[in-house]
């Protein structure tokens, strides 16, 4: 488990590093921001893809899975052990 906490460490930096990178680069960005009316639309299952992708690659969403999981897994443990007493 405590590799698992380095790795979420590792990619909160990491993240926290790429977020301040893109705010550097937009603040130093002098060109105008202009709007396209016509933007071509994406396909379904690229949608999908990439929403996918964002909640997979969102450790917020990891952490939560794994400890729902791992209270599950304890009780479950918990009325088995109960059940056989």
């Amino acid at each position: 488990m405590r590799a698992s906490g380095l790795a979420f460490d590792a990619l909160r930096i990491a993240g926290v590093a790429y977020l301040l990178f893109m705010a550097v680069v937009t603040w130093r960005d002098k060109s105008r921001l202009t709007v396209q009316d016509e933007q071509p639309l994406r396909s379904p299952v690229r949608a999908i893809g990439s929403a996918m992708l964002a909640n997979v690659l969102n450790p917020k969403l990891t952490r939560v899975l794994l400890r729902v999981s791992a209270a599950v897994r304890a009780t479950t443990r918990s009325e088995r052990a109960g059940a056989t007493a």
